[in-house]
């Protein structure tokens, strides 16, 4: 049992390396947001700095095809962001975005525990639930591999939209198994992913009628 835990703390810190180089590693090169990133930062530095305080969230790139201004549905990423840009221009975007990911990738760690440590009662001590949560950091380091260190830095789709969306579905799946408090924090995620990017959000609408629908 001590070995399945010291397990699922070593897979936590490896899917936690990525998100700490990669922000270290975008600071001491200079990075600078470009493109979506950088009318992200924009709309952060609206939030404290007497701007026009952003109403909706960022601009989608449809907006090109559709022929009009076209916003993602709420601005909770701005307002995740205000104090990291506020801080540290650049580089606190950066790290900003990391934390957001990082924030994601322990809450994975903590519900699936929880999740699986409590289902299985013959397992009260953790040990199924330690090698559940260690299973699912290796899915989180292989998505962090995939994306790779410029993206995870990089607000938006798919830099801080992939790790939340994740801790999501888990939230659901942990309240569909009978877990009513993880709902609000469900609720609370499923807001900033689904605002953050139109593709995710219907299916982040759905599945929030349906764990609440579970819950009653």
């Amino acid at each position: 049992r001590k070995r399945s835990r010291r397990w699922a703390w070593l897979a936590l810190a490896a899917a936690l390396i990525p998100l700490a180089v990669a922000p270290a590693r975008a600071v001491a090169g200079g990075w600078v947001p470009v493109g979506d990133p950088a009318m992200v930062a924009v709309g952060a530095g609206d939030v404290l700095d007497g701007g026009s305080v952003p109403g909706v969230g960022p601009w989608a790139a449809t907006s090109v095809l559709a022929g009009a201004e076209v916003h993602h549905p709420a601005p909770l990423l701005f307002d995740a962001l205000a104090w990291p840009v506020r801080w540290g221009g650049d580089a606190g975007l950066a790290v900003g975005a990391a934390l957001i990911n990082a924030v994601a990738v322990v809450g994975i760690f903590v519900t699936t525990r929880r999740l699986v440590g409590v289902t299985d009662a013959t397992s009260a001590s953790g040990d199924t639930a330690a090698t559940a949560a260690a299973l699912a950091m290796m899915l989180v380091a292989v998505l962090c591999w995939v994306m790779g260190p410029d993206t995870l830095i990089e607000p938006g789709y798919p830099g801080t939209v992939v790790l939340p969306f994740l801790w999501f579905l888990v939230l659901v799946w942990a309240v569909l198994c009978g877990r009513r408090w993880c709902l609000p924090w469900a609720c609370a995620v499923g807001a900033l992913v689904g605002g953050t990017d139109l593709r995710v959000a219907l299916f982040v609408l759905v599945l929030l009628i349906v764990a609440a629908l579970a819950v009653a």
